[in-house]
């Protein structure tokens, strides 16, 4: 293997790891947004479900 051949491999492996970072951090940014639109979904249920339960209780 020729010194080229040894920075392709280098450079090729140096990219695949920012591309695996790239990845990773969207997919925490996905994460974060379902989690958000989960936890935003959860309060409308519960002050959508907060009239009902004083009806309950008059």
């Amino acid at each position: 293997m020729n010194e080229h051949e040894v920075q392709l491999k280098a450079l090729k492996g140096q990219h695949e790891d920012e591309c695996k970072k790239l990845k990773e951090e969207l997919d925490v940014q996905k994460s974060k947004e379902d989690r958000q639109r989960t936890l935003l979904q959860l309060q409308w249920k519960v002050m959508g479900d907060k009239p009902q339960e004083d009806q309950e209780v008059n």
